[in-house]
């Protein structure tokens, strides 16, 4: 009787431990494609896109035209400091270019934090949790 229950055991260690009989979860990628399948199935145009993404990235080059923008400024402001050999009236005109391109820098940031803070704020209050 012991050497059926060790059989038993054995064969239950080798079943339970066996790698091949698990499910692993690592292949859910695959599934994405077929959620579309089963959307187009069940008469959900799925070709349609939204407008979301496509303002986002609007925004985003916006923001990084604005970015290159405010490096030419100081590159400039710089260089006219850097060549103004003593004349007071160049070095003002530089400080003047490097201070008022940081300003509009910090509005521009200020301003897109903001827009980023309200658009969390009203997705967030006006999004369903099933949870």
């Amino acid at each position: 009787m012991t050497n059926l229950k060790t059989i038993i055991f054995a064969l239950s260690l080798i079943f339970l431990l066996n790698p091949f009989s698990l499910v692993f979860a690592y292949g859910l990628g695959d599934t994405v494609g077929n959620m579309d399948d089963t959307a187009g199935w069940a008469g959900y145009d799925i070709t349609v896109e939204d407008p979301e993404p496509i303002i986002g990235q609007v925004i985003k080059t916006i923001i990084s035209f604005l970015g290159v923008i405010f490096f030419i400024l100081i590159v400039y402001g710089g260089f006219m400091w850097m060549t103004a050999r003593g004349n007071a009236d160049q070095i003002d005109k530089a400080k003047k270019i490097i201070m008022n391109s940081i300003v509009g820098l910090v509005l521009v940031l200020f301003a897109y934090a903001i827009t980023w803070y309200i658009i969390f704020q009203l997705t967030d209050a006006t999004s369903y949790d099933a949870g």
